[in-house]
């Protein structure tokens, strides 16, 4: 078993962005069903970090999202904690790289599709409704991250880290 927390398949973070889009990819057949969500994203000059969990990845799919989004890191996690598993090890992967974003934006393969579609819509569903995002977030400085279900500002709180880490740790065993 090689992965600890992550492993990184590739960094191609060459330009630091204002912001970052997460996409937590537990299934990449869903992940399939969104990719007119990542071509919207193509055109956004941010960054991404793509968080695939263990076994869901070959060379045809890395090399895909490698292609699709320039400006991105892709990692590979333990299918362990749920969501937050695969979001503790995105933060930490963040972290470990002293990648500070404004804003992060977290997208997941939901399994549901009616769901999924709703808060991708509201996410990422044009280049309007993420400016849109922005700005809200722009005028709300409580506001550091948008997720299908949640509003918080945790990936700029340092203590959510050393909160979990612990938990991080027993989901990688």
């Amino acid at each position: 078993d090689k992965i600890k927390y992550y492993n990184i398949i590739y960094n191609q973070l060459l330009s630091i962005r204002e912001n970052i889009f997460l996409i937590q990819v537990g299934s990449f057949e869903t992940l399939k069903k969104m990719y007119r969500y990542l071509d919207i994203l193509e055109d956004v000059d941010q960054n991404y970090l793509i968080a695939v969990v263990e076994d869901q990845l070959n060379e045809e799919n890395s090399k895909y999202l490698r292609e699709k989004l320039k400006n991105s890191a892709l990692i590979e996690v333990k299918n362990k904690g749920m969501d937050i598993g695969i979001f503790i090890a995105s933060l930490l992967f963040l972290r470990d790289h002293n990648l500070k974003y404004k804003y992060l934006v977290k997208i997941h393969t939901k399994t549901d599709d009616q769901f999924r579609e709703h808060v991708c819509d509201n996410l990422i569903g044009s280049k309007q409704c993420i400016r849109d995002n922005f700005s809200k977030m722009d005028n709300d400085p409580s506001i550091g991250m948008l997720n299908g279900t949640l509003i918080f500002n945790i990936h700029n709180n340092r203590s959510f880290f050393h909160n979990h880490m612990r938990y991080l740790h027993e989901l990688s065993q």
